[in-house]
């Protein structure tokens, strides 16, 4: 009997205080990537080839989500860029187009390799 007083008084006594405890928190979503975008990228400090007879070094490639803003020397990188460390790299920037198609012509005199199952495949 006294120890189901006693557990009755404490409930009662603590129950409150973990209920307040738990009204007090709040729970906030953490501040991500979708609230706190990335205005662009600056990679700096790298060695840029602007044509092949031009090479930068210690040039900026500024880049704002898919283009290529500014390329050069002593370039003033905006507020809210991502600065990226680039020493010791090389950067094309545009030189090479990753959706530029090209026709290629078979030259008919070499020969043709064969494939890995004995069968010769044919030029067409």
């Amino acid at each position: 009997m006294r120890h189901t007083l006693f557990l009755s008084i404490l409930c009662a006594v603590l129950l409150p205080t973990a209920l307040q405890a738990q009204s007090d928190t709040e729970a906030k979503p953490v501040v991500g990537l979708r609230e706190n975008p990335v205005q662009g990228f600056a990679f700096v400090n790298a060695e840029v080839v602007v044509s092949p007879s031009r090479i930068l070094s210690d040039a900026t490639v500024l880049v704002e989500g898919a283009s290529i803003t500014a390329v050069g020397q002593q370039q003033v990188i905006p507020a809210g860029y991502q600065v990226i460390n680039c020493e010791g790299k090389r950067i094309y920037p545009g030189l090479i187009d990753a959706w530029s198609e090209s026709d290629a012509t078979v030259n008919q005199s070499l020969p043709v390799p064969s494939s890995r199952s004995g069968t010769r495949a044919r030029a067409r």
